[in-house]
């Protein structure tokens, strides 16, 4: 699942995590960032306004 960390006007930062279901205690768990991505927004006002990248 990816869980949102960190944003503001220039980045937006998640984390992906895994979440392990324990069936027999009805309990979960997790492995802390499995993986990271983050998100440069594009601030330059001469860009085309769209979509991204």
């Amino acid at each position: 699942m990816m869980r949102n960390v960190a944003r503001d006007e220039t980045r937006i930062v998640r984390h992906l995590v895994r979440e392990l279901a324990d069936h027999a205690d009805e309990a979960l768990s997790y492995e802390v960032r499995v993986a990271s991505a983050e998100f440069v927004r594009a601030t330059d006002p001469n860009l085309p306004r769209g979509p991204g990248r």
